[in-house]
């Protein structure tokens, strides 16, 4: 069965539990990209997917607790917006920066600092996303992202502990 949503402006209000619901579905779905990337990197293939996988999932998880904690406050800033200096759009920084903000117990280190800017770098350009040039000119199936998979980790099980 296919059902057709209408859902250009003006066509109603999310209630507060409508607005709670696709909260938890953004983060359910990152949640869902991240085991499937733990999936594929023990199979040891497609490093590059595997990377994708993860950091979608990261922006998912990071997006959805944001929402989680005040979905008024923060959906406005989940697109990219040049009129929003601090709209989030697809940067994983910026969205963990504001995830900091909302939830003090999860702390950045110098490692993960470094590995997600690196990251953030060819994520928000999609070139994992895409085949392309990036593919034939840098190595992205070898791109380390062993302290965002503990990130993701530290924030599932923040947000989990939350939710219950």
């Amino acid at each position: 069965m296919i059902v057709n949503i209408n859902s250009s402006r003006g066509a109603g209000k999310l209630t507060k539990y409508g607005k709670q619901l696709i909260a938890q579905q953004m983060y359910k779905k990152g949640r869902g990209y991240i085991f499937a990337a733990l999936l594929l990197k023990k199979q040891e293939v497609f490093g590059s997917v595997v990377t994708q996988l993860l950091l979608h999932g990261l922006e998912n998880i990071l997006k959805g607790g944001l929402l989680l904690a005040d979905y008024e406050k923060y959906k406005p800033l989940l697109k990219y917006s040049k009129k929003k200096a601090d709209s989030i759009g697809h940067n994983l920084e910026k969205a963990f920066s504001h995830f900091e903000v909302e939830f003090h117990k999860i702390k950045r280190g110098k490692k993960f600092d470094s590995e997600i800017k690196e990251l953030n770098k060819y994520y928000q350009q999609h070139f994992l996303r895409y085949g392309g040039l990036a593919d034939i000119f840098l190595s992205l199936d070898s791109l380390k992202h062993n302290w965002t998979f503990k990130m993701a980790y530290k924030i599932i099980t923040l947000l989990d502990k939350k939710r219950s």
